[in-house]
């Protein structure tokens, strides 16, 4: 019987030695590529999340730029107003302009101003005399140049034979400015209302 009692506690050495030398490998080795391999799951699964939150930041930023572009677009058409204090430069503006398109000019008269709370109005009485080109190339660059001023009319009188000689005209426009209630607004909130 000593043959099997020794083979017995043989194989429960061994069967230990095994057991310990698995657990070694198992701690030494498997263990740690295990966490490992958990760590790079995790890591892999912040950094999806990550990208997600990047795109979506991403997006959020194209559309932020695309409103922002969108209100510089808007605010490029509006028309800046003046002050009607303003009728002086208003006047020589009018003369400059005249003046570059070869239209004399004999009256400008701005009248008194239609005050409003958001927009006043000025009446502007304009008359001159030039060439049909000449008138045409005036009311182009008005319209172009001065948003804030509208022809209300446009007379043309003592209509010459040939297109190259001046003809006399008369126009009526109306010079849009800033109200008196948001001139008051805009000097509170430290806005300047002249270029």
């Amino acid at each position: 019987m000593k043959g099997p009692k020794n083979l017995l506690t043989a194989d429960i050495i061994g069967l230990a030695a095994v057991g310990s030398l698995t657990a070694v490998v198992y701690l030494a080795g498997v263990s740690p590529m295990l966490q490992k391999a958990d760590a790079e799951v995790a890591q892999r699964a912040t950094l999806s999340e990550q990208e997600q939150a990047v795109t979506a930041k991403s997006q959020d930023l194209r559309d932020a730029k695309a409103r922002l572009a969108a209100i510089e677009e808007e605010r490029s058409r509006s028309v800046h107003l003046y002050p009607a204090s303003m009728r002086n430069d208003k006047v020589r503006r009018l003369s400059e302009l005249a003046a570059e398109v070869k239209v004399t000019v004999t009256e400008i008269t701005p009248r008194d101003t239609i005050k409003g709370d958001r927009v006043s109005r000025v009446p502007i009485t304009l008359a001159g005399t030039s060439e049909a080109p000449a008138f045409q190339e005036f009311l182009r660059r008005l319209h172009a140049e001065f948003p804030d001023t509208h022809v209300v009319s446009f007379n043309i009188a003592d209509i010459p034979e040939s297109l190259d000689s001046p003809a006399t005209f008369s126009a009526e426009l109306i010079w849009f400015t800033i109200g008196e209630r948001a001139a008051q607004s805009g000097r509170e909130g430290g806005a300047a209302g002249e270029k």
